[in-house]
């Protein structure tokens, strides 16, 4: 098992690196997505975008898959800066509006939205030319604490990335009112804690936060110490603390796509 420890910038060293390694893209436009309605189990309709590798690029055995789960204060479409690079270093993409939010509406429910990832997971791989056995969730704040409870609970997960999946533990004083106006997330963020010490087991987990951002960057701190296998912690200095406009800023795009390069199994096509 590997562990990592990284609390800096994105530096220098680390982007010369992306640069000097990165498989060369091959999308050179960005790709229209394509909204997808699924029925939750209580027939809630969830809408999502699918951001599909054009078919002439996709690799023998099918593309790996992304997919991507908002925060509280976001929708699917602040997710685009990152698309458009997943897209480009050929993996598919699908963006969901969780219950609550976007053009999904209802009512927010953490605890049900869990249960919606089983869903997203199903329709993305029944889609032609996904990777099946190469499934990748990433999410921010509340849609974090999705990614880490959906891939636990998905053996076919690959890995797991999350930005600042907050009140972990309810260690930081504003946790309390967070949780009190976010139903379902006191159940969630338990359970997440548990995801992190025993469902991921080996699998690559990538948590970021911004540095100097309460709750967040103490939260993930905290799950990276509770992680007994393969862990990378990024608290970067600038840019934004929530999902909205944080991927603007490139080299952050370049360290999530270089962390999802180096975790894939090698000699795969």
């Amino acid at each position: 098992m590997r562990r990592f420890l990284e609390v800096t910038l994105i530096a220098f060293h680390v982007l010369l690196l992306v640069a000097c390694t990165a498989p060369q893209a091959e999308v050179d436009k960005a790709v229209e997505p394509k909204l997808v309605q699924v029925h939750a189990q209580d027939d809630l309709v969830l809408f999502g975008d699918y951001y599909a590798v054009p078919t002439d690029l996709v690799p023998e055995k099918g593309a790996p898959a992304v997919l991507l789960m908002h925060d509280a204060a976001t929708t699917r479409e602040n997710w685009s800066p990152l698309v458009e690079e997943l897209n480009r270093a050929k993996y598919q993409v699908l963006a969901v509006d969780l219950r609550g939010f976007g053009k999904t509406g209802g009512n927010a429910d953490a605890e049900a939205a869990i249960g919606n990832v089983v869903v997203w997971l199903e329709w993305l791989r029944s889609q032609p030319d996904v990777r099946t056995d190469q499934i990748i969730l990433g999410g921010a704040g509340l849609g974090g604490h999705m990614a880490i409870n959906g891939c636990a609970q998905d053996a076919g997960c690959l890995m797991v990335f999350a930005l600042s999946p907050g009140c972990v533990g309810r260690t930081d004083s504003s946790c309390p009112q967070i949780l009190a106006h976010e139903p379902g997330l006191d159940v969630v963020v338990d359970e997440t804690a548990q995801a992190v010490q025993d469902g991921l087991g080996d699998r690559p987990l990538l948590l970021m936060a911004k540095q100097g951002s309460d709750y967040a960057d103490d939260s993930v701190e905290m799950l990276t110490s509770l992680v007994e296998g393969d862990v990378t912690l990024r608290l970067y200095q600038s840019g934004s603390r929530s999902l909205s406009g944080l991927f603007d800023d490139e080299h952050l795009r370049d360290f999530v796509l270089y962390w999802l390069q180096s975790n894939m199994p090698v000699n795969e096509s």
